[in-house]
């Protein structure tokens, strides 16, 4: 068998369904298996699942993704693995189907896809970033890590264009989000315990909180991570994700010096984020910075216009936050050439690409 596509699933009914239909151009093409574990749904997860394959098993929910998906593997039956999550789609499944097909599959150990997160779905606002999802099912292939799980696998690795839209973490969804938050602070502060310096824990930990809207918690974790960081000599070239995260909660706390500082400083160590462009144009325009904040909203949307080819693309460390605040951005662009009386064309250009009605009415508005 080639590919076994694994996922494991707990209370999945509002997506599982159109998860699996988006599957179905892969089934069809390849020889596949698809294998599903349920760890305790008191929905109709189980029941969608078995319209599409008799292949769901149950095993009881321990806190430990990482042992879950090792379960999963380990009825795999084909030579290559594919994880998936319930609350994923698959936007272009020829993209996978073509890897295959072309024998390309044949030169690499495994594959990235692109998993687009969407926050919120009113006004179109996702994150971005390059996630391995496809493996060779060989035995070096396992997860690692109670939360947050790492893939263990070999290398050479590709970039598929291959796009999950993922709603897992819609912020319109209260009791979704406080169901996750509780699920996934609790486990991270037990392995914070055993592990206090584990500072990828303490940054996970800070987006947890930041998702529940506890904004000094959040900052407090993440300082605690960029602390641990400098004592131990770590090199965060590799981890720009703590300097993100830390200067967007400097600003989330009206830090905004703080965060202007941090955006500055990661920058200088690796330049070309997304999101510290943002954050440091944000924390300008609450300084009063006016030129400086235009300079950095417009690299910020060159960045967004360029993005294949930025390090915020590359950087599988780091999920990329402001990618769907383009609207924002522009509106804000609009409203300082007005205000500064400069860059008009530029500015009016800026209007004419937004395409959220609310950011319009306030981007046309010092030009009427």
């Amino acid at each position: 068998m080639l590919l076994t596509i694994g996922m494991m699933v707990k209370n999945e009914e509002k997506h599982l369904k159109e998860c699996l239909e988006a599957l179905t151009p892969i089934r069809n093409e390849l020889d596949t298996e698809l294998v599903i574990i349920d760890t305790g749904s008191d929905d109709k997860t189980f029941e969608i699942a078995k319209k599409f394959t008799d292949k769901v098993y149950f095993h009881e929910w321990n806190d430990n993704f990482s042992e879950m998906r090792n379960t999963v593997i380990s009825y795999a039956k084909g030579d290559w693995y594919f994880s998936l999550d319930g609350d994923e789609i698959i936007n272009n499944p020829e993209t996978i189907i073509n890897f295959f097909k072309s024998g390309k599959h044949k030169k690499y150990n495994a594959g990235l896809v692109t998993q687009k997160n969407y926050t919120n779905l009113e006004e179109n606002r996702f994150s971005k970033i390059l996630v391995p999802r496809i493996f060779k099912n060989d035995e070096e292939f396992h997860f690692e890590g109670a939360v947050h799980n790492q893939p263990q696998y070999k290398k050479p690795i590709i970039a598929l264009d291959t796009i999950l839209d993922h709603y897992g973490y819609v912020t319109s969804d209260p009791e979704l989000m406080e169901r996750k938050f509780q699920r996934t602070s609790n486990i991270l502060k037990d392995e914070l315990e055993k592990d206090p310096e584990n500072i990828y824990y303490w940054f996970q930990l800070s987006k947890s909180y930041n998702m529940h809207k506890d904004q000094e918690d959040g900052l407090e974790a993440i300082e605690t991570a960029y602390e641990v960081a400098q004592k131990n000599n770590i090199d965060l070239r590799k981890r720009i994700y703590i300097y993100i995260q830390l200067s967007k909660m400097y600003l989330v706390n009206n830090r905004y010096k703080m965060s202007e500082k941090i955006a500055k400083e990661a920058l200088s160590v690796k330049d070309g984020y997304v999101d510290l462009y943002y954050y440091m144009a944000r924390a300008q325009l609450m300084q009063g910075k006016k030129e400086k904040a235009l300079v950095n909203f417009k690299e910020y949307i060159n960045l967004i216009n360029n993005y294949d080819q930025t390090n915020s693309k590359i950087d599988t460390a780091v999920d990329d936050e402001t990618m769907g605040n383009y609207n924002i951005a522009y509106r804000f662009i609009v409203a300082l050439a007005a205000d500064l009386e400069i860059e008009t064309d530029y500015a009016i250009n800026s209007a004419f690409k937004i395409d959220i009605d609310s950011q319009l009415q306030y981007a046309i508005h010092p030009f009427i």
